[in-house]
């Protein structure tokens, strides 16, 4: 694992598509922006998890990338609906901050993941 220290403001580069941005930092709290191609998948640990959980569930084995690690594939209806109500559950109040196609900031409650999007 690379552990690195970044301060309010400061980014950090994953190869050449990715851009991770510290948006805010309140106490242990802290906001993050990623900017990435719409074909890269983003989720918080938790809902990953619930998707993993739904698709060993429904009988389907994740598929894998190049490089060996699982992606998500895409989950009932009832398994979103349930990691929705566990993640607001989970996050009340909470938003996530996410950096659109051009760079904007923008805030969103946590929404149904799709590798598609």
């Amino acid at each position: 694992m690379l552990v690195l220290s970044r301060k309010l403001g400061e980014k950090i580069r994953i190869d050449h598509h990715i851009t991770l941005s510290v948006l805010e930092v309140r106490g242990d709290y802290v906001k993050l922006g990623f900017d990435a191609p719409r074909h890269i998948s983003i989720h918080r640990q938790e809902v990953y998890d619930d998707i993993l959980a739904a698709n060993q569930a429904a009988g389907s084995a994740p598929t894998q990338t190049p490089q060996g690690q699982p992606m998500p594939s895409l989950p009932s209806t009832k398994a979103l609906q349930l990691a929705q109500l566990r993640s607001a559950a989970t996050h009340s109040g909470s938003t996530a901050a996410v950096q659109g196609k051009r760079g904007a900031t923008t805030s969103a409650k946590p929404t149904t993941p799709s590798p598609f999007a």
